[in-house]
């Protein structure tokens, strides 16, 4: 009897279970890959570009079908609105399937959009429970939906090549990641320029390539210029992001190139004598002598301590060309008023309306050469 109950209460609890009730098959959807948002042609009309994986082309997008035209295996669809939220939705109509968004890699403003501001846009990226807070956010010289259409890379899809653009700047150290948590962060604190990566298209032998050209600065919401790939890279080196780097360092009439193989960097706020604060930038930075083409040998100890100097200075002079162009664009770069309110919050409690990209700094650097390669003295 206690078989036969244990029996049928087995087939009704098979019965209640609900299996994947909310599946999605791949073909049935369309998976986003990158986002654009663009100034429409009309006033106060935005467009919205959604690059959308195409899953059927893809494995065939090396070789073709039938020997014809090679199949782009991207499909970028775009519409325009008011709205983020209503411009992505009507994007059903094109695409004959929801967009599903939780493999979104990037976000895309073109410069206009950037400029005239950002703050009604992001409200979507964050509230949308599908997009993930990591997403990689660019803003582009040109038009973001013509970004999202240069496929110049190893990737077959645009925004992977662009995701692996963002990762590979890491090895020059000209550029910086920002996420959609990063800047809302920085955003909503309001100590310091919010800043984002820029890209832009190029050529290169003729055909389009992308390209990461320097960082886009914030006042609030809306961009008010830009850090050349020098300039940012002298932002890296306060901020202890500096992880690689090929520094052409000049000595007379030469210039030497280093590799940096070890970086260390940081910020400080002091109090001096009546409350007058100084913000300290430190910058330390070990290296190997990659190429020079003068005769002079800089294995010996006086070589040596040339060169240790000279790539001092042009860390240091890095680290300047970043300071002026933030006092140009009276920008606060460097994040002083954030160090200060670490350090010394009831200072900074006194202080929140001082011009912070004006405050004095003292730059600290020290180097060192690990290596001058297989040779020592010069080839001449």
């Amino acid at each position: 009897m206690k078989k036969t109950i244990a029996a049928i209460l087995s087939v009704f609890l098979c019965l209640s279970l609900c299996g994947c009730w909310n599946r999605r098959e791949i073909g049935k959807i369309a998976i986003v890959m990158g986002f654009a948002v663009d100034k429409g042609e009309k006033e106060d009309e935005i467009e919205i570009t959604a690059q959308i994986a195409n899953t059927r082309t893809i494995s065939s997008a090396s070789e073709g079908k039938d020997g014809g035209a090679k199949p782009k295996p991207y499909l970028n669809l775009s519409s325009t609105g008011d709205y983020v939220f209503p411009s992505i939705r009507s994007s059903v109509s094109k695409s004959g399937s929801k967009l599903y968004m939780a493999h979104n890699y990037v976000v895309l403003f073109g410069r206009e959009t950037a400029e005239e501001g950002l703050g009604n846009y992001m409200d979507f990226f964050l509230r949308d429970h599908e997009l993930r807070l990591d997403m990689h956010l660019l803003v582009a010289r040109e038009k973001g939906a013509d970004v999202l259409d240069v496929n110049a890379g190893f990737q077959s899809i645009p925004s992977l090549h662009i995701h692996d653009l963002i990762q590979a700047q890491k090895q020059l150290s000209t550029g910086m990641t920002v996420t959609v948590f990063d800047y809302m962060n920085k955003l909503a604190a309001g100590r310091g320029a919010p800043l984002i990566p820029l890209i832009e298209i190029s050529k290169s032998g003729g055909e389009d390539v992308l390209h990461m050209s320097g960082t886009a600065v914030f006042s609030g919401d809306k961009m008010i210029g830009a850090l050349s790939e020098r300039e940012t890279r002298g932002l890296l080196w306060a901020t202890d992001e500096v992880e690689q780097a090929v520094l052409m360092v000049p000595l007379g009439e030469e210039r030497i190139g280093i590799e940096v193989l070890r970086a260390k960097g940081g910020m400080k706020a002091e109090l001096g004598e009546g409350g007058n604060v100084t913000m300290v930038i430190s910058a330390e930075a070990e290296g190997a002598l990659g190429s020079e083409r003068g005769k002079e040998n800089y294995t010996t100890p006086e070589g040596i301590d040339r060169l240790l100097n000279a790539f001092a200075k042009e860390i240091e002079s890095e680290i300047r060309a970043c300071l002026a162009k933030g006092r140009t664009l009276s920008a606060d770069v460097f994040g002083f008023s954030d160090v200060l309110y670490r350090y010394h919050p009831k200072k900074w409690e006194s202080m929140q309306n001082t011009a912070f990209y004006d405050l004095p700094v003292r730059i600290e650097v020290k180097t060192k050469i690990d290596s001058s390669g297989r040779i020592g003295r010069p080839v001449k």
